[in-house]
């Protein structure tokens, strides 16, 4: 059989489909069939509008219901619910509210509160975006999970403030490649089961965030630290542009690797935790890695060493998070602390001699130009045998 359903019309879209299949009622409660969709395009924000206060009524119903009876649970257990009813989707727009996806499709399996997408493939505000696998939402932290997710340069503002319209960060493009799954999302039963890694199997999941602009004034407690604690108000001044993050967790345990980055800092951290039946409360106990851009980083050399090329300098390490994940306290190694403002103090007369012409501190040339090796540099010796070592 094939029909056409309309919803009421909007500056979006006409709101027309065409809806093919079967559906068998003999259990009216528990519908089965299956259905195919098909539209120019569709704007649900009407119809997400109408099923709100529905839902908003429920929740407030159940509430104030005194303790569960016969009754009450006769109601549950026969609570209307799809039973291996697929809708396959072929939608080439549709919008809700300020967001929009094109070329959708995919099927989805409705199954007694269970999700299953096999796969659902979209692009979301013109990004490609994949969703496969099984969601089944349950009280009491009971939620069962297995799902695969990619996406590329995924733009996050529009999603963030489509849900919290006052949010005015820069959250920049999302490309992310993961496999999660889990018995619940809370207690023992997460904490043992829950396993991420990427769809495929070998390698972690990742997540790469770029084009961002996560401010330090304003939004970074821990940079504001650094800044202050080594005496480089510029950082201040500055921003992250980048985040990267590759992650597996299997066993009741998760192994990470966290990068920030911008124009004048990194910050990365690597290691391992156990995790806590909420997952916010495991304990992270790690070094932060902090490199610091050329501009920055002649401030903490040595006396007479050369800095060249666009390198990122290592600092020693003097920061770590020792506590849960959800606010981990933040130590300072002072010794380290000391050392390195050390350096930026014997540094100043290496800046001095920069400005020299001495052949052996600056970068000597040869009458065509071109780089002369120098002598007293054992890593110039590198170039003589790595390919296309000048380039580097």
């Amino acid at each position: 059989k094939r029909f056409t359903a309309n919803l009421p019309r909007t500056v979006k879209a006409e709101n027309v489909g065409t809806i093919s299949g079967q559906i068998d009622l003999t259990n009216i409660r528990a519908p089965t069939g299956r259905l195919q969709l098909k539209s120019d395009a569709l704007d649900i924000t009407p119809l997400v509008a109408f099923l709100k206060p529905a839902k908003i009524q429920t929740e407030k119903q159940a509430a104030i219901k005194p303790a569960s009876t016969l009754g009450q649970q006769q109601v549950t257990t026969n609570r209307f619910s799809f039973q291996q009813f697929a809708v396959e989707l072929n939608v080439k727009q549709i919008h809700w509210r300020d967001l929009n996806a094109t070329d959708v499709r995919g099927e989805i399996l409705l199954d007694g509160g269970e999700y299953s997408f096999h796969p659902l493939e979209l692009k979301l505000l013109d990004a490609p975006l994949m969703l496969e696998g099984r969601y089944w939402p349950q009280r009491n932290g009971r939620t069962r999970f297995g799902l695969n997710f990619s996406c590329e340069q995924l733009p996050i503002s529009p999603l963030v403030r489509h849900f919290n319209s006052a949010d005015r960060h820069r959250w920049g493009l999302l490309s992310a490649n993961l496999h999660a799954s889990a018995r619940a999302i809370r207690g023992s039963e997460f904490q043992t089961s829950l396993m991420i890694r990427g769809i495929d199997r070998e390698v972690p999941a990742w997540m790469f965030v770029s084009k961002a602009n996560w401010g330090f004034k304003e939004d970074d407690f821990l940079v504001q630290l650094i800044a202050s604690t080594l005496r480089v108000p510029e950082l201040l001044d500055s921003n992250f542009n980048t985040a990267r993050l590759n992650l597996r967790a299997d066993k009741g345990k998760a192994e990470y690797d966290l990068e920030v980055g911008g124009p004048l800092m990194r910050a990365r951290i690597v290691g391992e935790s156990d995790l806590a039946e909420d997952w916010l409360d495991s304990i992270v106990k790690e070094d932060v890695k902090i490199t610091l851009a050329p501009k920055l980083a002649r401030k903490f050399q040595p006396a007479g060493i050369i800095f060249q090329g666009d390198d990122y300098l290592s600092l020693p390490m003097f920061i770590s998070l020792n506590g849960p994940v959800r606010r981990p306290a933040v130590i300072i190694d002072q010794l380290a602390v000391g050392i390195i403002l050390a350096r930026s103090f014997s540094a100043l007369p290496g800046n001095i001699l920069r400005k020299i012409p001495i052949p052996f501190l600056n970068d000597p040339k040869n009458p065509d130009g071109t780089r002369k090796m120098n002598p007293l540099n054992p890593f110039d010796l590198l170039r003589l045998i790595i390919p296309n070592g000048d380039e580097r």
